[in-house]
C-alpha cells in the first residue's frame, strides 16, 4: 500500500534554504554527518497525522463513518452477537480475522476485501488542516522580506498576525513536541510496566503517545479555548516583534524544532530572551516583551548569529539545516 509522507516541518518553509539544485544541506545533530536531501522529502514520516481504523482511541463520530460505515452493509458477528454499532466495529477492529461476515442476503462476504477496504480508509482532515496555514507562507515570508528590504515598506497587521498563527502551530506540529509528552505520559503511566511486562508496556505506550498527540492537535485545529497552544497564541500576540537582518557573511540556520526558546540569563544577561524563528538563512524573527502594537527591524552581527546558531543545534532533535555554500 502506498503510504503519505507527511512534513511535521513544512515542505515552503525548508525550501528558503535549498540550494541550486533544489536541495537541503542536513547536518545530523549528534554525529556531525552532512547529507543532501529535497524538501518534499525531509522532516516528515509516513502517515505522521494520518487517522486509520487502528486509531480506535481517538475515533470520532465523523471518523468512525468515514472508515467503518461500509460495514452498515453486512451482518457482523463478534463474540457470538450481531453488532451494528460502528464504535463497536472499531474496538474490535484487530480481532477482525475471527469475526464472522455476511451479506445481507445471508451469504459469507469475502472477508479479505472487505479487511482490505478498510485497511486502505484514511481520515486525513489534521493534514488538511495544517495545509491551510501553510499555505500562507509564502505571503507572510515575502512581506517579511519586502519589510527588510524596503524603506517605508510596512508590514501588515493581518500578516503579523497570521506569523504568530505559523509560529504556533509549528511548535505543535514537531516531533520535539511529541517528545515533551512522551516525557509526561511515561511519568503518568510508567506503573503500568509492572502489569504489563515492558514489551507489552512499550506497545501500549506508543500507541497511546500517537493517539493522544493527534488528538491534541485536532483539539487545536478545531479552536479549543482551553488549548494550551491557544493561550499561546494570544500571549504571543501581547508581545513585541523584532525583525532580524543576518550581517557579514554569516547566515541563519534552521532545524527539526524551527520554533525555540531562550530563557537564559547568562546569555548576555538576559537581553535575547524571548521566542525565535529563522524565517530565512538571511531573517530572524525574534518576540520579546514590549509594545505589541509596533515592530523594530534590526541588524543581528555575526558574534550574535554564530550564537543563535548555537541554540538552534542545541535545541534540535535530530537534524539541523545549514545554508548551502
Amino acid at each position: 500500500m502506498e503510504y503519505r509522507y507527511q512534513h511535521f516541518v513544512p515542505r515552503t518553509y525548508l525550501e528558503a534554504w535549498q540550494n541550486d539544485n533544489e536541495k537541503l544541506r542536513i547536518r545530523n545533530a549528534k554525529t556531525g554527518k552532512v547529507f543532501y536531501r529535497p524538501p518534499k522529502e525531509f522532516m516528515g514520516k509516513n502517515e505522521y497525522y494520518t487517522i486509520t481504523a487502528d486509531d480506535f482511541l481517538i475515533h470520532t463520530e465523523e471518523d468512525l463513518e468515514a472508515i467503518f460505515g461500509e460495514l452498515k452493509e453486512y451482518k457482523i458477528i463478534i463474540g457470538g452477537e450481531e453488532i451494528t454499532d460502528l464504535k463497536l466495529f472499531s474496538d474490535n477492529y484487530r480481532t477482525i480475522d475471527d469475526w464472522e461476515i455476511y451479506n445481507l442476503d445471508g451469504s459469507e462476504a469475502d472477508k479479505e476485501i472487505i479487511k482490505g477496504s478498510l485497511k486502505k480508509k484514511r481520515v486525513l482532515d489534521i493534514e488538511f488542516g495544517f495545509h491551510a496555514i501553510e499555505g500562507d507562507w509564502n505571503i507572510i515570508r515575502d512581506e517579511i522580506q519586502k519589510t527588510v528590504d524596503s524603506k517605508g515598506y510596512k508590514l501588515n497587521i493581518e500578516v503579523a498576525d497570521r506569523l504568530v498563527d505559523f509560529i504556533v502551530t509549528q511548535k505543535e506540529r514537531t516531533e520535539g513536541r511529541k517528545r515533551e509528552y512522551q516525557e509526561i505520559l511515561d511519568v503518568m503511566m510508567g506503573d503500568l510496566k509492572g502489569t504489563f511486562g515492558e514489551e507489552n508496556y512499550n506497545t501500549i505506550f506508543k500507541e497511546y503517545l500517537n493517539a493522544y498527540f493527534r488528538k491534541t492537535i485536532r483539539r487545536y485545529q478545531n479552536g479549543e479555548e482551553e488549548h494550551h497552544a491557544k493561550k499561546s497564541k494570544d500571549l504571543l500576540r501581547q508581545l513585541h516583534t523584532v525583525i532580524y537582518k543576518a550581517t557579514g557573511n554569516r547566515t541563519f540556520i534552521t532545524s527539526d524544532n524551527p520554533v525555540f526558546r531562550i530563557t537564559d540569563n547568562s546569555f548576555y544577561k538576559g537581553k535575547y530572551n524571548g521566542i525565535y524563528m529563522p524565517i530565512t538563512p538571511n531573517i530572524m524573527v525574534a518576540l520579546y516583551k514590549g509594545d505589541n502594537m509596533s515592530y523594530t527591524i534590526g541588524q543581528m552581527p555575526v558574534n550574535l548569529i554564530k550564537r543563535i546558531n548555537r541554540k538552534i543545534k542545541e535545541g534540535a532533535t535530530r537534524f539541523y539545516v545549514e545554508k548551502d555554500k
